[in-house]
């Protein structure tokens, strides 16, 4: 099999210039080209150029997670993966913009300013891995290493006409990664092939012991890359009626390509689970969100912002915070108050648990959950400001996605219309652990262009 990111002869100087003239897009938090990289003549990603999002920690480089709070902090260490990238001789050049702490699903909330679409400046990247999703779209760097902890990975893959990873929770250390929930937060890849995904994947997975979550699996998904030709493909009975007009014949369209060439069986989810999505997803992240960050007090991690004693030194800091942050930490804390704890976020998790199994009973008996990565293209920025868009039917499609998170497993997004800014993509899931599985579905219907 060809050597796909070495074809594409991309070198850091080149990405870096090609990143300083596009600085107005606003994906970068710190530029750095990094020749602390080993070089390995052995590595498909020897001397390769590409970005980290700035949620994940690199010594001797400002690590923010898109949050003014965390401005000064530069770690003392790598996190595994940036160790892994350096040690497969890859140069890092960016850590890149997102929104603040990973807590956003549009580009819009980093404390370092908004992301911009490179195509439509009117139009969201979608996040949080915004910056990461701009940098791989204009070819600056070949791969992104991004964070997903509901979708984070996944849209802006679809916004921006991307190919986006999320593999099963466990064979991505989050070691040196920033959390926002600790359950749901998954490492992924941002790539323009399914290629490109296997080999970044084979690079940065493997188990950690540094991960007390860390899984021991066969981690050579580019080795064992090859297109999967007989596939059964579960779709969600009726999900057209919850998509926008101009998306939905996209995915009609698509549906019917792929239903003469390979099996498709239908199934049904019942409504008052999948409303519920939203409401679970929230407890369970702001709650979680709320205990990880509750060091962020200026004292072991955080900006000094003024004061003597230690509740006005962590109240100066936390105002740092930006609105959106502030508001989900509040809710988490509301969450975790003692009255709310059991019948609030302990229930949220037994629900949490029934979704869990509602997603894996999808994918029984077929190889592959197919369903659409959004309901529409990538919103304008005005009507996500003015919460125009607050409908909860235009978000029960995208809510799906967090059930990969919910249950661990891998999720892929593929593009399949592009037409400048209004770019569209569906959504691939296996069982959890079955990877490889997912990586060589998607190579099938990348190759023949389905």
């Amino acid at each position: 099999m060809k050597h796909q990111i070495k074809s594409n002869n991309f070198n850091a100087k080149k990405s870096l210039n090609l990143l300083n003239s596009n600085k107005i897009l606003n994906s970068s938090v710190t530029t750095i080209l990094n020749l602390n990289s080993k070089p390995n003549p052995k590595s498909l990603l020897n001397n390769i150029p590409y970005s980290l999002k700035d949620m994940i920690s690199t010594k001797d480089i400002q690590t923010t997670g898109g949050s003014k709070i965390l401005e000064n902090y530069v770690p003392t260490f790598n996190a595994t993966i940036y160790d892994k990238l350096i040690d497969g001789g890859a140069i890092l050049i960016s850590k890149t913009n997102c929104d603040e702490l990973g807590m956003g699903g549009t580009g819009l909330t980093s404390g370092y300013g908004k992301v911009v679409n490179p195509f439509d400046k009117n139009r969201i990247v979608g996040g949080s891995s915004s910056g990461s999703a701009v940098q791989v779209a204009l070819d600056i760097v070949p791969f992104s290493v991004g964070t997903d902890t509901a979708d984070s990975i996944r849209t802006p893959a679809s916004y921006m006409g991307l190919v986006g990873f999320k593999p099963s929770y466990g064979i991505i250390s989050r070691y040196g990664v920033i959390p926002y929930a600790p359950s749901l937060d998954t490492v992924g890849v941002l790539a323009k092939t399914i290629a490109d995904i296997a080999i970044v994947l084979q690079t940065i997975s493997g188990y950690d012991e540094k991960d007390g979550t860390s899984q021991k699996i066969n981690n050579k998904f580019y080795d064992c890359l090859k297109p999967k030709s007989k596939i059964k493909f579960t779709l969600i009975k009726d999900i057209d009626q919850y998509l926008n007009k101009e998306v939905k014949d996209i995915y009609l369209d698509y549906v019917k390509k792929i239903s003469e060439k390979y099996e498709i069986i239908y199934k049904t989810i019942d409504l008052r689970l999948w409303e519920s999505i939203s409401a679970i997803y929230m407890i369970i992240s702001y709650t979680e969100a709320c205990s990880c960050h509750s060091n962020f007090t200026s004292i072991p991690f955080g900006k000094y912002n003024g004061g003597h004693e230690f509740n006005e030194i962590a109240t100066n800091a936390r105002k740092l915070l930006g609105d959106k942050v502030k508001e989900k930490n509040v809710i988490g804390a509301y969450f975790l108050n003692e009255e709310n704890y059991e019948k609030m976020y302990l229930k949220a998790k037994k629900v949490r648990t029934v979704l869990k199994d509602l997603w894996n009973k999808l994918m029984d008996d077929c190889d592959c959950l197919l369903i659409p990565s959004h309901s529409m293209f990538a919103p304008l920025v005005k009507d996500i400001e003015s919460n125009k868009l607050s409908d909860h039917k235009n978000w029960l499609v995208p809510d799906l996605l967090q059930l990969a998170n919910f249950a661990g497993t891998p999720s892929l997004t593929l593009p399949i219309y592009k037409d400048k800014a209004l770019n569209f993509g569906v959504n691939l899931n296996t069982k959890h652990f079955k990877d490889q599985e997912l990586l060589n579905i998607g190579l099938e219907l990348e190759e023949n262009k389905i």
